[in-house]
């Protein structure tokens, strides 16, 4: 084994590269600044070659073939540009173009695989073929526009997932977009679409401009939308909307055969400059397949883009199982129009709509076997400076495969983006360096040891693009490890992940986004999403069968978090919100009917049970230690619908019923679960709280208590005051405030509901005694055992009284349909309107 190092540049194999030596297996190498050693064929050697050092540039060419067993490192020093070929002065650089190649081997102890240096003006560009079906957009497409005009529509079928964009575009503007194909017209290269995540309804009559639905509610006014496909074909925008009805009036008359056709939405949420690019994601499975292990073909709706060869993805989307660790890759044998002829039977169910995604990339960097011995990894290495503007990282159409998990550091998990790197930037900034840095339509498949981290992964990166990417079993689909500034990531499917499908520890800055994502298959979460400290982007997310939760977040500000268009479905949790944080707000999401529970439309859940399993199990959001609204979240237009408004807390859902004025609660814990209040309350001030509740007939669990307690001593509640003995009896108010205790010493006051209860509502009261000092008061519903989640209640708003006005505000209130009253008794005060007595 020799040390080598260039002397000029030229071809990897030319001994007058190397100064007269020829490269031969375990030689080290180093390429000085200024020199570019081009590798232009198979230079595989059966043990493979050692640490490559790169000051200069290792340019591996179309069909180059690289082995590793060590560390190839690109590296600048104290440099003054980027590569230059020629100039000392210029930095190192990694390139990889289309159809080439790099295997690694090596333990975890030997720590091999691809490192960027914190250098200035070092540079990581591999960058693979298109091979995904693409075309571009033919003009500039302005908000809502009906269709695609695009430079060849061929191929591209109904069902495809397909994604437009703009590369190299400022990081400040939001170009990509998702949407599913709803209908393709190749003779005019036009693209019908609907949203990525749509509300959707059927047709039942059309009468003129009217159409009628199963559900209107699910749309509003000035919604575009589409429905019917050839010449039954029809997008048409929606002037006013007749709920009682379920009739929508459009702009146009409705051309063909359209009774019984899905209506969805459609119309372009971006703005797309002419040549955009237009890419298939993935397509779908157009034959069911209703027997696993019966068959070795499978259908589906474009076969264009897959090759004999081509490793492929079969989403399992089947209804009732939990399971998450699916071996769904497949290797294409043979293909006969849009029929592949797969290497084994197909293992599962599945039925028509499954995805069908393309995990092969003509640009490859992989571990040299699949030995869960072989631990390789990627690493731009976490570098904090500013100077960490000057390195140039781009990933575009690569294929990560078997990288992964290296034991001997959390940065080495498979593919890690670590620190800054350069940005577009189109205004007078030079600390961006001018340069898109992304991980853009790339590949992670599968990891050689499957343990903590394992994945895609970046951290305290700045203004970074992850685009149109997959990630196939690891522990995390992606990961963002501590914080990450204006990360921006669109279009993204994940799936068979023993941990998370898309994680962030921490997501700052205005112009992060988060969009367009696909997950599925994991074993606890489809989404998390944490450390939120200001309002951003967070929209079209569609999380399936994922064995525990799909949506998570824990720690956020207050108020301002919005996530918008998630359809959550086959999952055991709803939205967990963790007790650290503010309210969460979901605006025209859709968590309900969960095929796996009790909100399942049959109402038997299939996987699960008859009623809904909590969607927070903290201790920490229970009456007797929390605050009130911990965890709290509201949904503004559930499921889809107008004005249709759910909370969450805690252990509970409830949802309001504009028919029934109240509230339907659905239990998710017997324990202490419920809905609270809280309210400041002057010294001297009496209260009264009152509230309806109404069981279900025949109801033989613990029936719900209605609540007040001070904040303060929230959990003893007036025991153990000074001594552990003797004192084990709860205060009420009229204790405390005739004894005077300490600050610290607090009451409560309860009283649990009657059979009076069961079909009809019963109205509970409370009268809380005015204390010598200011505090603050919870009050609700809480239950404490048995049968209440099978059931669940309604209840009425829980109505707060006080005897005299205070021009403090009241913090914390519920959105309630009621407020707070300023009355001196239970009885309502009546005023008449007219007539007489």
């Amino acid at each position: 084994m020799a040390s080598l190092t260039s002397s000029q540049t030229g071809n990897w194999t030319s001994s007058t590269t190397w100064g007269g030596s020829t490269p031969a297996a375990g030689d080290t190498f180093t390429i000085s600044a200024g020199h570019r050693v081009t590798i232009d064929s198979d230079v595989e050697v059966a043990t493979g070659f050692g640490d490559i050092t790169c000051h200069g540039s290792l340019y591996l060419d179309n069909s180059a073939k690289l082995v590793m067993n060590g560390r190839i490192t690109v590296r600048a020093s104290s440099k003054t540009q980027y590569f230059t070929e020629g100039n000392t002065s210029s930095g190192g650089q990694l390139e990889m173009r289309p159809g080439s190649e790099i295997a690694i081997s090596g333990s975890n102890s030997d720590q091999h695989g691809v490192w960027v240096e914190t250098e200035k003006y070092t540079s990581i560009i591999c960058s693979g073929s298109d091979n995904n079906l693409n075309t571009t957009l033919s003009s500039s497409h302005d908000y809502q526009t009906d269709y695609l005009s695009v430079a060849d529509a061929s191929n591209f079928a109904a069902e495809d997932w397909i994604t437009v964009f703009k590369r190299n575009v400022d990081y400040r503007v939001s170009t990509d977009e998702g949407m599913w194909v709803h209908d393709v017209d190749t003779g005019n290269n036009r693209i019908y679409y609907r949203q990525f995540v749509s509300p959707s309804a059927t047709i039942t009559k059309v009468s003129g401009t009217n159409i009628f639905v199963d559900n209107v509610k699910v749309f509003r006014k000035g919604y575009k939308i589409i429905f019917g496909t050839g010449a039954n074909r029809n997008v048409a925008t929606i002037l006013s909307i007749s709920p009682r009805r379920n009739k929508m009036l459009v702009d146009t008359s409705i051309s063909g055969t359209v009774v019984g056709e899905k209506v969805y939405q459609t119309g372009t949420e971006k703005y797309h400059v002419d040549g955009s690019m237009v890419k298939r994601m993935a397509t779908t499975l157009t034959t069911a397949i209703t027997t696993a292990d019966s068959t070795d073909q499978i259908t589906i709706g474009d076969a264009s883009d897959i090759n004999v060869g081509d490793e492929i993805l079969i989403d399992v989307n089947n209804d009732t199982d939990t399971a998450w660790d699916y071996n769904t890759r497949y290797v294409v044998t043979a293909k006969s129009g849009n029929t592949l002829t797969l290497h084994v039977q197909v293992r599962y169910v599945h039925k028509v709509g499954s995805l069908i995604v393309i995990l092969t990339k003509d640009t490859r960097i992989r571990a040299a076997d699949d030995s869960s011995n072989t631990r390789v990894f990627v690493y731009v290495e976490r570098w904090t400076s500013n100077d960490g503007y000057t390195r140039r990282v781009l990933f575009r159409n690569v294929e990560f495969k078997g990288l992964g998990r290296n034991t001997s550091s959390t940065y080495y998990n498979g593919v890690m983006i670590g620190g800054k790197t350069a940005y577009l930037r189109d205004d007078t900034d030079t600390d961006g360096e001018n340069f898109e840095s992304a991980f853009d339509s790339c590949v992670y498949n599968s990891c050689n040891y499957l343990s903590s981290y394992a994945g895609l992964a970046c951290r305290d990166t700045y203004r970074f693009i992850y685009r149109n990417c997959v990630s196939y079993r690891g522990e995390r689909g992606w990961w963002g490890y501590s914080g990450n500034y204006d990360l921006r990531f669109t279009n993204f499917y994940s799936t068979r992940h023993s941990y998370s499908g898309w994680m962030s520890d921490g997501w700052y800055n205005p112009y992060k986004r988060l969009a367009y994502i696909y997950v599925t298959r994991t074993d606890d979460y489809a989404c998390i999403v944490n450390h939120i400290r200001e309002a951003g982007t967070i929209r079209h997310l569609i999380l399936l069968n994922n064995e525990q939760r799909g949506f998570y977040s824990f720690y956020r500000m207050q108020d301002g978090v919005v996530v918008e268009r998630l359809l959550q479905d086959g999952y055991r949790y709803p939205p967990y919100i963790g007790a650290s944080g503010g309210k969460l707000t979901f605006l025209d999401c859709k968590i309900q009917p969960n095929r796996w529970d009790g909100s399942a439309e049959d109402g038997t859940g299939q996987v699960y049970s008859n009623y809904i399993l909590a969607p927070n199990t903290d201790d920490r959001t229970t009456y007797n230690r929390g605050g009130g609204k911990s965890s709290y979240a509201e949904y503004i237009h559930f499921g889809f619908e107008e004005n249709e408004f759910v909370q969450s807390q805690g252990g509970c859902l409830r949802t309001w019923s504009q028919s029934d004025k109240c509230w339907h609660v659905q239990v998710g814990s017997d324990t202490n679960s419920g809905f609270f209040e809280t309210i400041f309350v002057p010294a001297f001030t009496k209260v009264r709280i009152s509230c309806e509740v109404e069981l279900v007939s025949g109801f033989g669990g613990t029936r719900p208590y209605l609540f007040a307690n001070s904040l303060n001593d929230v959990h003893k509640l007036g025991r153990y005051r000074n001594q552990y003995t003797g004192q084990a009896s709860i205060l009420t108010s009229a204790q405390l405030s005739s004894s005077y205790y300490p600050v610290e010493v607090g009451f409560r006051e309860q009283e649990q509901y009657s059979n009076s209860s069961l079909g009809s509502f019963e109205n509970k009261q409370l009268t809380v005694e005015p204390q010598q000092k200011d505090y603050f008061l919870q009050t609700g519903i809480y239950n404490s055992a048995t049968n209440i989640r099978e059931e669940g209640y309604k209840m009425r708003d829980i109505i707060i009284s006080v005897e005299k006005n205070t021009n403090m505000p009241i913090l914390h209130q519920f959105a309630q349909k009621t407020k707070l009253k300023v009355r001196n008794s239970f009885t309502a005060q009546k005023k008449r309107i007219s007539g007489r007595i």
